[in-house]
């Protein structure tokens, strides 16, 4: 992959000192952005806080205030009649009256700031902020669902940025293709680029230079595919075969690359859905489409239609399949090598494991569903999993701010026990797909005193031979790391020596490290500072508040548990408990209702469980001294 040069020149002139409007207009990067004067001072704002300080995600409510605080904004808001006359022109939805703004009162201020949410709005339809990690803007969104959400700034921003403009790629090859697989692989990513732009379409500005250049993508590849498609094959294309057989119209054939790519990639899965598979054929979505539109004049003994549950929002959907009849025909036979690069099984991961440390291999199984965290936490992990993303980790690459393709990151989960760490690692596992190899800390460390260094070693060395022998990376959980990571000591008894000699190899190994790392810790206030800022990603996992511990209890009780009528949840949510006690109390009250022949649940047989569990916790916050009624 080649290295993309960071082009200072092009970045200068977009943060280039402005003092009027028409300065800004004279810039190169306004005119390729396309977007408002203020919209465009945000982008810059947003780089200089993506760049400098390397934060991505912003709040939306904490960035308005920002705003209206920003003396940056002055000659935006109340700057000369020049300027106002240009707003009135230009812009009179958006900035009527700006230099009036003094004369409201404080209240009415922070209204009127509500105005900023047009040009984030307008960032965001223009493909150049994303809204929770998610490019564009669904047709359901409102101002005001956009406040109390988080935007970063997308990657077509900063190659725009970057390179002065979004250049199409040229595709110029013209060579015929030398096998099968080449011809698959083009047209994979024809039909992606093309997907990709009409899911774009549907919620970005059409002017956006983001969708734009998407398209040209697409399209300039679809030529190039059909020049090299109109060139004599000296091999067998069963698929090329098969059209001109059945006349399969052009149309057609992007129907049977979408469904031909989802067999070899199942994260295009969402993309054969029935509302995208329309969208393909029709390029726009008809109100109303007959029986034989709905398969788009195919033969339905080659494509099969199925209503099944969408992996990505949990609910039914009918869904595209090329038929069996045809399908073995289109597949290729994958190489050994091939076989190598899949995921290895459980069974081959148990079996290079087995008498190495206390290990723990685990699939996981758990997914958003099955955990309830609170709404900051869950918004931080799911901007962590998205920057995890293999196709981020290229273009680092490709910028030459990583020099191996490994997707890499060390993640601090710490908060009180029962409040989700371990369970939250499970779910980014699922998520990923990936195995989690496992350990306890604490049993580490009592096992290996007096051969520390070898033993720290043996941890990441198997880690390492599973990469090296099985070609695979599952994601390392250290529970309960407090030990490792905490401060190191200046005693000098033979204990203290050992500890922190223990540590010092652990933080070696800790910083040559490739893979993902979770570590957990019930003491955050206790961790080493060379530990701490040695992790790219610190979460802090809150005890749940009264609203997280009534969805927890409401999660944990089974619809099907016989309740007694008009069963009151909220009596339960005002004792304060983790989501791990709630579950504990939960199976106790179960099990003692089943084994007492009680069928029927009251909120006293839950709260008798609580009391018990408040009478045995060590959490001294929790416990109220005082005298005995």
């Amino acid at each position: 992959m080649a290295k993309q040069e960071i082009n200072l020149e092009n970045i200068s002139d977009f943060l280039a000192p402005v003092e009027t409007i028409e300065d800004i207009k004279k810039l190169k990067s306004y005119k390729e952005l396309k977007v408002s004067p203020i919209s465009f001072y945000i982008l810059r704002y947003f780089f200089q806080k993506y760049m400098r300080k390397g934060e991505g995600n912003i709040y939306v409510a904490d960035l308005i205030e920002h705003l209206s605080k920003s003396s940056k904004f002055e000659f935006l808001t109340n700057g000369e009649k020049e300027n106002n006359q240009y707003m009135e022109e230009e812009l009179p939805n958006v900035y009527q009256e700006y230099n009036e703004i003094d004369i409201f009162e404080e209240s009415v201020k922070d209204i009127e700031n509500i105005k900023y949410i047009e040009n984030i709005y307008e960032l965001i339809q223009f493909g150049y902020l994303a809204l929770q990690n998610q490019i564009g803007i669904d047709k359901d969104m409102t101002y005001f669902k956009i406040i109390t959400n988080t935007v970063n700034v997308t990657i077509d921003f900063l190659e725009l940025i970057n390179n002065g403009e979004l250049k199409p790629k040229k595709y110029e090859n013209k060579t015929p293709f030398k096998d099968y697989k080449e011809y698959l692989k083009e047209v994979f990513e024809y039909i992606e680029l093309k997907q990709g732009y009409l899911a774009l379409k549907t919620s970005l500005d059409k002017k956006s230079p983001v969708l734009i250049n998407q398209k040209e993508n697409y399209e300039n590849l679809k030529k190039q595919l059909e020049k090299r498609i109109s060139k004599k094959m000296d091999f067998e294309n069963p698929l090329e075969r098969f059209f001109e057989k059945n006349k399969i119209t052009e149309k057609q054939k992007d129907i049977f690359f979408s469904l031909l790519k989802v067999e070899y990639d199942k994260d295009f899965l969402a993309y054969t859905n029935e509302k995208n598979m329309i969208r393909l054929y029709f390029e726009e979505m008809p109100e109303i489409i007959s029986e034989e539109e709905r398969y788009f004049g195919i033969n339905k003994d080659f494509i099969n239609i199925e209503y099944s549950l969408n992996p990505f929002t949990n609910e039914g959907d009918f869904f595209y399949y090329l038929s069996d009849e045809i399908l073995d025909d289109f597949m290729i036979e994958k190489s050994n090598e091939e076989k190598k690069k899949e995921k290895a099984t459980l069974k081959q991961v148990e079996k290079l494991i087995k008498g190495e440390a206390d290990f723990e291999i685990i699939e996981p199984n758990q997914n958003y569903e099955t955990i309830i965290l609170s709404k900051e936490t869950e918004e931080l992990i799911k901007t962590m999993e998205t920057q995890l993303d293999e196709k981020i980790f290229e273009k680092l690459q490709e910028w030459g701010l990583k020099t191996n393709n490994k997707i890499e990151a060390r993640v601090l989960f710490s908060g009180d026990p029962g409040t989700g760490k371990t369970a939250t690692a499970h779910v980014i596992a699922s998520t990923m797909d990936k195995y989690i190899l496992s350990f306890d800390c604490s049993k580490i460390l009592s096992m290996y005193i007096g051969e520390s260094e070898k033993n720290v070693k043996k941890i990441f060395d198997t880690y390492k031979k599973l990469q090296t022998e099985l070609n695979y990376s599952p994601i390392l959980l250290l529970n309960e790391a407090d030990q490792f990571l905490s401060t190191r000591t200046s005693h000098n008894s033979s204990a203290d020596k050992m500890h922190n000699q223990m540590q010092n190899i652990f933080l070696e190994e800790f910083e040559k490290f490739e893979g993902i790392l979770i570590a957990t810790t019930n003491l955050k206030d206790n961790i080493d500072k060379a530990f701490s800022r040695r992790f790219n990603y610190k979460i802090e996992f809150k005890k749940p508040d009264y609203e997280t511990r009534l969805r927890i209890w409401k999660q944990k009780i089974p619809k099907q548990l016989p309740k007694k009528k008009d069963f009151d949840f909220e009596t339960l949510a005002k004792y304060e408990l983790t989501g791990g006690e709630i579950d504990l109390i939960v199976k106790n009250t179960a099990m003692y209702n089943a084994t007492n022949n009680k069928n029927k649940f009251e909120e006293d047989d839950f709260i008798k469980f609580i009391k018990k569990e408040k009478e045995n916790s060590f959490d001294i916050d929790s416990k109220k001294l005082g005298f005995l009624n």
